[in-house]
């Protein structure tokens, strides 16, 4: 947060995140000077809670999906076996946040591959692009689990 009318910069840092932490008044002190501003979900570009893996094998075609939240909706891509491939990406459902002002997204981003199964490699990255920032999601899929290949 920085106040326009000050020369100091404050930084708000919060250390266990949680959505009710959103579209709440943060005030800043050190001195006489004191500057209040609203943390707002607009301000942000996060990725929120746990990843699910939905992923399956069904006919030699691999279907990556997984679940996650978000703000904002991300572009996405899947690479598997250093081959980048479009992955859609559909909002599932949105989570009102603190005084029903912003909405979290649960996003479900998907992508189908054809496979042989003799050579189905695990390790899936997804790639999502929020805003200016970038995040990395290394998937070691569970359509792996149980699985010997001859």
């Amino acid at each position: 947060m920085k106040s326009s009318k000050s020369l100091f910069n404050s930084v708000l840092i919060i250390k266990e995140f949680n959505v009710s932490d959103v579209n709440c008044k943060y005030t800043c002190a050190c001195g006489f000077e004191k500057f209040t501003q609203m943390l707002k979900l607009d301000d942000l570009d996060i990725m929120y809670g746990e990843v699910k893996d939905l992923s399956e094998l069904q006919d030699n075609r691999f279907t990556v999906e997984v679940e996650m939240k978000v703000y904002p909706v991300p572009n996405c891509s899947i690479v598997y076996k250093a081959k980048e491939y479009y992955a859609s990406v559909k909002k599932v459902e949105s989570t009102k946040t603190n005084k029903n002002v912003s909405e979290l997204y649960t996003v479900t981003v998907t992508a189908a591959l054809n496979v042989e199964p003799n050579e189905l490699e695990c390790s899936v990255n997804v790639i999502c692009q929020v805003k200016p920032s970038k995040f990395f999601l290394v998937l070691e899929t569970e359509i792996c689990t149980g699985w010997l290949f001859s």
